[in-house]
């Protein structure tokens, strides 16, 4: 202690602004070798930028709040020279990898929808019978769905089950689209009575992207509808699983196909939406 005391007096600091030097020469050294290793692939080692921007961001706060109590002086402009310096290059390697996964969606979207190989006929359901085959003798409503530990597919199955009998009634057949295997999805779809549908297991996506479903923005994740949505559920006394079962990012849609053909269609403008099945059923009264 009297070797610090010593040293602070020596250059002109107090012992708050030592542990901050402290901090600021341990912080440079751990995050520097870190980013020695990620130069090589930075999109790669994006966490690495990630966990940089986060600690930069708390360590600023610690300094600004040192200063507003007089505790450190002229080395408040460390934070400053950070976000000058490398706070947008952090920032904009995580925006990077942010769009690529939408780039490299697109792609995959333009690959399969342009697939002439890859057809209705390619995709069995959970009865051995192809979508072509189902939209042959009647209407199919093609229900895409997101993961099963979303609070909204929950919903979109409750849906489902209370308007199941009228939109059958309109002779359209309900064919779920799920990213689970069959086994699992089973035994949830037994809790909302709906285990006698058909259903496709698509775990690699490849029908979502078919019909240009997208993954979703952080917008269509967490805007302000899906928050008012999922406080409104909340309410009711429904919870999410922790269990993941599929891609957490893509979005859910719906098709009336008939002999090959889309009639209708609904694209989800953010997760929390809910289609009215029943008027989208009605469009098959025209064919």
């Amino acid at each position: 202690m009297l070797r610090a005391s010593f040293f602070c007096i020596f250059i002109g600091l107090d012992l708050h602004e030592l542990m901050a030097v402290h901090i600021m020469g341990i912080s440079t050294v751990v995050l520097g070798i870190g980013h020695l290793f990620a130069s090589i692939q930075p999109l790669r080692y994006w966490q690495t930028s990630l966990i940089s921007l986060l600690f930069n961001i708390v360590f600023s706060l610690y300094f600004f709040t040192l200063y507003y109590y007089g505790y450190v002086g002229v080395f408040v402009w460390w934070p400053i020279a950070f976000w000058v310096f490398f706070g947008f290059l952090f920032f904009k390697i995580i925006q990077k990898v942010y769009l690529q996964q939408f780039e490299q969606d697109a792609k995959l979207i333009s690959i399969f929808s342009q697939d002439q190989h890859l057809t209705l006929s390619t995709f069995e359901t959970n009865h051995d019978e192809t979508l072509a085959e189902l939209c042959e003798n009647s209407p199919i409503m093609l229900v895409f769905l997101r993961h099963f530990g979303c609070l909204f597919c929950m919903e979109t199955l409750q849906d489902l089950q209370q308007k199941r009998k009228l939109i059958e009634s309109y002779g359209v057949r309900i064919v779920l689209v799920h990213m689970a295997s069959s086994e699992v999805t089973l035994d949830i779809l037994k809790k909302y009575n709906l285990e006698d549908l058909d259903c496709v297991s698509d775990e690699e996506s490849i029908l979502y992207k078919k019909f240009s479903l997208k993954r979703a923005t952080l917008e269509q994740l967490f805007g302000l509808n899906v928050l008012i949505s999922s406080a409104r559920i909340y309410l009711q006394g429904k919870r999410p699983s922790m269990e993941f079962l599929g891609d957490r990012f893509q979005m859910p849609g719906v098709f009336l196909i008939y002999r090959n053909q889309i009639i209708k269609k609904y694209m989800y403008h953010h997760i929390a939406e809910r289609p009215d099945f029943v008027q989208i059923a009605k469009a098959a009264i025209c064919q």
